[in-house]
């Protein structure tokens, strides 16, 4: 059951200007909680990202946006908090970009990353899509997640971009009660010395819109 929603990552993405779909693994499409684009009654601490949006399999229970309190370089960070001690499924906070610019190449994300109790897992997450909605490569850091209380440490993900690609998705994920920040995104073409941490997946994704490159990586922009 786990593994179902944690691939409910794949194919999902969220309401505003994008298109609410149903990912492919373990859910429909009446199981996606519909949210407001940051629920800031609930959050007044948090800020609109520029560039981001929320998505997951249960987003409303978990507040997201712009953390200006807690940084690691910059004005602000990115961030993901369960409200009520009480947190379901998953929320991500994430975007989805053109892939053209780094076709044929290994591409490493690599960010920094702040925990506070967490009691199940996070981690950063990237994945690489075909045009058709195939699924070329992925990693949501389950086998090394993020648990507890840890300071900003670096965390990468290292991927195929096959010459088929057509988008790339990646942010952050928070599964369970705690919460989760993200800063200073970066991402860097490495030769073939550079191991992938790429997971085997076969199931297709679905269509959504996209950025044309990766944007607001440090959230510094509302």
């Amino acid at each position: 059951f786990r593994l179902l929603w944690l691939f409910g990552i794949i194919g999902t993405a969220t309401t505003g200007s994008y298109l609410l779909v149903a990912p492919i693994v373990g859910f429909t499409p009446s199981i996606l909680e519909k949210s407001h684009l940051f629920s800031w009654n609930r959050a007044k601490n948090l800020k609109p990202v520029e560039g981001w949006f929320e998505a997951g399999s249960h987003p409303s229970v978990y507040a997201m946006g712009a953390d200006r309190r807690v940084t690691y370089t910059g004005i602000a960070s990115g961030t993901i908090q369960s409200k009520n001690g009480r947190s379901e499924g998953f929320g991500t906070l994430m975007q989805i970009s053109d892939a053209s610019g780094y076709q044929g190449q290994r591409l490493r994300l690599r960010g920094y990353v702040k925990a506070k109790a967490v009691d199940d897992w996070a981690g950063l997450w990237m994945r690489v899509d075909s045009a058709s909605g195939q699924v070329l490569s992925f990693d949501n850091m389950e086998e090394r997640a993020i648990r507890g209380t840890t300071d900003w440490q670096p965390y990468d993900i290292v991927l195929e971009v096959p010459v088929e690609s057509n988008n790339i998705a990646f942010g952050l994920l928070l599964a369970g009660n705690g919460q989760v920040w993200m800063d200073n995104l970066q991402f860097e073409v490495v030769d073939d010395t550079t191991p992938t941490t790429n997971r085997s997946l076969e199931e297709p994704s679905r269509a959504r819109q996209l950025t044309e490159s990766p944007a607001n990586l440090s959230f510094e922009t509302f």
